[in-house]
Parts: C-alpha cells; sequence; structure tokens
C-alpha cells in the first residue's frame, strides 16, 4: 500500500474509510466481516461501533483514536491532525466556534499558501471578473476557451476581456501554465491587503455587489441567498465586529470550497453606518 498521508484528508469518516477500503480490500467492497476483522486487531469485541464510525453516524472517541493511531503507525504529526479535524467536527455538531481549530489546522497544511497582493499588483485587476476566472480555472470542466468563458459568466464579460483578464493573472503569477501548457491555479487563496483605502478595491467591491443586484432578479432563490439586518451598533466595537466577520469569512471558505465542483459562488459581506455621528452631522452641514 502507498503511504498516504493522514493530513490528506478533510474528515475523519474519508480517512477511516480510506484505511479500512485499503487494508480489508474484496471483490464486492468493504463487507461487514473486514471490519470485524479490524475491530478484533484493535481489541473491540464487536464491529457495531466501527460501523458506526464507518458511515458516519457516530465519531470516534479518544480510545479508539489512541488504538488506530498504534494500530497504523501514525507519525506524532498525523495523529494530532487527526484529532484535531475529529475536534472539529465535533464542534461544528454542537453548533460552536470553530475558527480557532480552523486556524489550528491550518498550521499542518504546508502546501498551496496563500497569495498577499499589494495595492499596485491589485489595481492590476481592479475589475470583479479576473478573481472569477481564476477560481473557474480550476474546475474540472474548464476550458481555455475566451467565448466558452463568457459564456460561462452570463455573458457579463466580453471574450477580449477574459483574454486581458488571463494574461493578467499570469503575468501576477496568480495562475500558471503545467507541463502540457494547461492553465492551473498557482495558490488556493488570494487576498488582498486589509483596511488600506484604494481605488482598485472600492471599484472590485462596486463589481461584486453589481453582480449581487443582477442576481436578484435574474437567478432563482434556490441558487441564491439573501439576508439583511438593521440594528443599533456601538461604533467603538467596529474593530472586533470586523475581526467577527472575517472569522465567519474563514470558516465558510473552509467548510464549503470544494474541488470537484464547476460552479463558480460568490458570497458578499457588507457592514456599513445608515447615520452620521452628532458630531459629524454638524461638520457636514457646517460645510
Amino acid at each position: 500500500m502507498d503511504k498516504v498521508s493522514a493530513i490528506q484528508f478533510e474528515s475523519f469518516q474519508e480517512y477511516f474509510k480510506y484505511r479500512v477500503q485499503t487494508e480489508f480490500v474484496s471483490a464486492s467492497g468493504v463487507k461487514r466481516s473486514n471490519l470485524e476483522k479490524l475491530a478484533k486487531a484493535l481489541g473491540y469485541s464487536s464491529a457495531s461501533s466501527l460501523s458506526m464510525i464507518f458511515t458516519g453516524d457516530r465519531l470516534p472517541s479518544r480510545e479508539f483514536l489512541d488504538a488506530t493511531s498504534n494500530y497504523w503507525k501514525l507519525s506524532n504529526e498525523e495523529d494530532q491532525y487527526i484529532r484535531n479535524i475529529v475536534q472539529l467536527e465535533r464542534l461544528k455538531k454542537k453548533g460552536k466556534a470553530t475558527t480557532q481549530m480552523m486556524e489550528r489546522l491550518g498550521r499542518f497544511k504546508k502546501i498551496n499558501p496563500s497569495h498577499k497582493l499589494s495595492l499596485n499588483e491589485f489595481s492590476l485587476i481592479r475589475d470583479w471578473y479576473p478573481f472569477v476566472i481564476q477560481a473557474l480555472i480550476s474546475s474540472f470542466d474548464f476550458r481555455e476557451d475566451y467565448n466558452w468563458i463568457s459564456r460561462k459568466l452570463r455573458r457579463k464579460v466580453t471574450p477580449a476581456q477574459v483574454k486581458k483578464s488571463i494574461e493578467l493573472l499570469l503575468d501576477l503569477r496568480i495562475v500558471e501554465r503545467n507541463s502540457k501548457g494547461e492553465l492551473k491555479r498557482s495558490h488556493t487563496e488570494i487576498e488582498t491587503t486589509h483596511e488600506l483605502p484604494s481605488e482598485a478595491i472600492r471599484e472590485h467591491h462596486k463589481g461584486m455587489m453589481a453582480r449581487a443586484i443582477e442576481a436578484v432578479d435574474e437567478q432563482e432563490i434556490s441558487a441564491r441567498h439573501f439576508n439583511s439586518l438593521t440594528l443599533k451598533f456601538d461604533s467603538k466595537n467596529m474593530a472586533l465586529a470586523k475581526q467577527k466577520i472575517l472569522n465567519f469569512v474563514v470558516d465558510f471558505n473552509a467548510q464549503f470550497d470544494v474541488e470537484n465542483s464547476n460552479q463558480i459562488y460568490q458570497l458578499n459581506l457588507q457592514f456599513f453606518e445608515h447615520t452620521k455621528d452628532e458630531k459629524n452631522l454638524e461638520n457636514h452641514e457646517n460645510n
């Protein structure tokens, strides 16, 4: 059996299924007798609990993790990773915050680091669509056909704009070509500098919000979700509020960004003032 690191798996169930299916291969798939063999090897009297873990109906106990870690001779790093993803799944089931655990798990992922764009770099791709094209490139049915990409993006961009965007993405090394000359993403995540005013960033947000406005009329309710909230807010809590929003975005991306999809979605979050405070209001009226 080729050595596959436990760190490659996103859930314990995926990892457990892989180990069982690889170790106990049969012509008709994994049989109950195979789980019984593993149960006996781990010191369990029956395979009932293993079967529930295999189907995802139960999360493994600490004792079970101890037994499988020893049986499959996991490295210390793999063992810690597996225990962390199990804890992450427990937190999700209980509806508790997962940001801290996601950050801890991120330290195990040594491949595909994020790339933070400078404002100068971002100014070259200020439009909304280059990042959408960058995400589309990794879809399983992607074609480097400017007309096809234009149709895929609902004709919101022209083939000429698609061509220019790909050239910019290549120039900035956000995408690259493999040995066959095919386009591929060079980073899993692209990030811009936070909290710095920029005309380019403002234009980018305007473009994304314009797409959201169009989606209200053009897309079925089943394909979109919109919420709004109006509240009284103490501006002294703005830094904390921004951090909460950023944490949500990180968690959302970690849970729902998948490789095996050919559809690109957009999540926009806006949090802004409806009113001016008295001091700003007086200054505005006097000017």
